[in-house]
């Protein structure tokens, strides 16, 4: 899923006779691709030992 991007409950493919109790449009999940700062150190680290 691409950032920016919501779920939504209406998008999901259920398995038959399954069904949500939710409103359709209903978001489940939204990828914001937030970065903190340990989480760059550590790919900074990792791409550094892999140039060894």
């Amino acid at each position: 899923m691409p950032m920016a991007t919501s779920l939504k409950s209406s998008k999901i493919e259920l398995p038959k006779g399954c069904s949500f109790v939710t409103k359709k449009e209903f978001v489940l999940a939204t990828i914001i691709g937030r970065r903190g700062a340990k989480t760059e150190a550590e790919g900074e680290q990792q791409a550094a030992e892999a140039g060894k």
